[in-house]
């Protein structure tokens, strides 16, 4: 979100700069949707499909009434924000579905805790952004925040060890090296 412009610029070209806003946009409000991919598939696998079939036939329809809405007030800004909204909508709308046959617990301390570390992250690569305007520093932006999210995780204490042995677990033995720097790197 934080490196709409510079992204859009460095990879598409000055002309395309215009659209840093709606990339930034649907950057921020997509962040929280990408959970929902990992619900949805919990429909298919329980067979739901009508459940998933409904959830986006209403998602579409809030989309089209949203759009009618805001486009003519706020012109592509606001079909970006509709696609953001729809996309939230179909998360939340997976989530009440999925929550009526397999229990969900979220845990909110590490889910605020990750906000936090992100939200910090997002502001100072927006700031480095503003004082090192060069497309060609995304790199350096892109290090730097995720260096700050690293360390918030670590400071505010967000992996544990359960964790680690969930990596460990999924990636196997060939990325044990990797799982040992993370464990390094992210548990207190």
């Amino acid at each position: 979100m934080s490196l709409a412009t510079p992204v859009l610029t460095l990879f598409a070209g000055e002309n395309y700069a215009g659209g840093g806003t709606i990339l930034a946009i649907l950057s921020f409000l997509g962040g929280v949707a990408g959970m929902g991919a990992a619900f949805s598939v919990l429909l298919l696998v329980y067979s739901r499909t009508l459940k998933v079939l409904a959830i986006n036939i209403a998602s579409t329809g809030i989309g089209i009434i949203l759009s009618f809405l805001l486009l003519p007030a706020i012109g592509i800004i606001g079909i970006a924000i509709v696609k953001g909204l729809v996309l939230n909508v179909t998360f939340l709308l997976t989530i009440f579905t999925v929550r009526r046959f397999v229990p969900i617990k979220f845990d909110k301390r590490t889910l605020s805790r990750c906000w936090c570390a992100a939200l910090l992250m997002a502001a100072v690569v927006a700031v480095m952004a503003r004082v090192f305007t060069s497309r060609y520093f995304v790199l350096v932006h892109v290090l730097i925040g995720g260096g700050i999210y690293f360390a918030c995780l670590r400071i505010l204490r967000v992996v544990k060890e359960e964790d680690i042995s969930l990596a460990r677990n999924f990636l196997g033995k060939r990325a044990e090296p990797l799982v040992k720097l993370l464990r390094i790197c992210l548990v207190s």
